[in-house]
């Protein structure tokens, strides 16, 4: 599917969605202490690599794969989507005090070179550290995965963020009601549908607001993928096993 191009992917059904009407649940995920020992471990690895956007981190960093190991988070991924999930990608992003840093709203089940069965697929964000509406906590267009897979495009790069390139959002945002802000306390996450429209706004407090993006599949889950991805490990089930990369750091 071609960015601006309406999708075809509304054969998946709403009923489908395993994460009930709303398209997302809240879950402890670690205790708050061990959240912020991960959130140093963050931040040195933002400084080591120079950005605040990390992609696939868990293939890069020890404690970044060890967060996937957490029996909350793997309980709440066999409930929803029984008992073979892998990590299809990770997405971990770090915003400093005082940014622009605002993501546009979009889905994390499609994009120009990805498409996700939402009936096999979800997606997770973790709080490594406190997420509240002033340091640019996610927020939630609530039951918006009603719509299925929407026509998205490329927005235009703002020279004034700290993020660079230019992300995907939605084309045609009539669709999009009055956004829900989603606190967490760090240790805390959500877990949603991949069609869910969700987006950020930017930090204007004196704090990191830090977490990390999961998408999540089973068994037939991926309908398109580029192959220059990157792997996808199995972190339940009988193949599952800890992505360690061979030069994890902790």
């Amino acid at each position: 599917m071609k960015a601006g191009q309406p999708s075809q992917e509304r054969r998946f059904s709403f009923s489908e969605c395993p994460v009930g009407d709303a398209g997302f649940i809240r879950f402890p995920w670690l205790p708050p202490a061990t959240a912020a020992t991960i959130a140093t471990e963050c931040l040195r690895a933002t400084a080591q690599l120079g950005t605040y956007v990390l992609p696939n981190v868990h293939l890069k960093f020890r404690w970044a794969s060890q967060m996937l190991s957490s029996p909350s988070l793997l309980s709440t991924l066999n409930t929803l989507l029984g008992p073979d999930v892998a990590v299809e990608n990770t997405f971990l992003i770090a915003k400093p005090p005082h940014s622009v840093s605002a993501v546009p709203p979009h889905q994390d089940g499609t994009n120009d070179t990805l498409l996700l069965d939402p009936a096999k697929s979800g997606a997770s964000w973790l709080a490594i550290a406190d997420a509240t509406l002033c340091n640019g906590c996610r927020r939630i267009y609530t039951g918006s995965h009603r719509f299925g897979y929407l026509a998205f495009c490329r927005a235009a790069r703002d020279p004034t963020s700290v993020f660079n390139g230019t992300p995907g959002t939605i084309a045609d945002q009539a669709h999009l009601t009055v956004a829900k802000a989603c606190d967490l306390t760090a240790g805390q996450a959500l877990a949603f549908d991949v069609r869910l429209i969700h987006d950020s706004l930017s930090n204007e407090s004196p704090d990191w607001r830090i977490g990390l993006n999961i998408r999540l599949v089973a068994p037939g889950a991926v309908l398109k993928r580029d192959a220059s991805a990157g792997p996808m490990w199995a972190v339940t089930g009988s193949s599952a096993r800890v992505p360690y990369a061979p030069d994890a750091t902790l």
